[in-house]
């Protein structure tokens, strides 16, 4: 086998482990969940932002969907360039004041794909949702 496409599967091999065993140990994670025990649990069942840009975010810990954005008591965490939510918490949306551009990852960056998302109302509305175990990267915001 091609050294590169050893590499490959080693690293497919320990992603699939990896998520597989977060999904058993967190089976039934939800919007509500607020703590991941393990770096499995962070991979598998927890969400995260990252803010790269020059803008602060919101984010914010539970999200409800009657409120179609956070919850009226969800905690909230303001992240200014280069700060990350706590990778042993679960964090449901973000608040972005402008339009703003980046990628999630889900499975520890294993896979990614881009996001865009339109500025959000002050006090959170109009926040995106950020689902269970996508970890979003802000890498720009233009208002």
């Amino acid at each position: 086998m091609h050294s590169t496409t050893a590499r490959l599967a080693v690293i497919s091999s320990a992603v699939a482990a990896t998520l597989l065993s977060g999904l058993i140990t967190t089976s039934g994670a939800h919007a509500d969940d607020t703590v991941c025990a393990t770096v499995a649990q962070s991979l598998a069942g927890c969400g995260g932002v990252t803010n790269l840009s020059g803008t602060a975010v919101v984010a914010y810990k539970s999200w409800c969907d009657g409120n179609n954005g956070p919850c009226g008591n969800s905690h909230q965490r303001r992240l200014t360039r280069g700060q990350v939510t706590p990778w042993f918490e679960d964090w449901d949306a973000v608040w972005v004041p402008c339009r703003a551009v980046g990628y999630k990852t889900v499975g520890g960056g294993a896979v990614q794909y881009p996001w865009t998302g339109g500025a959000g109302r002050p006090g959170g509305v109009g926040a995106h949702k950020i689902r269970d175990p996508e970890h979003l990267v802000i890498t720009g915001v233009f208002c």
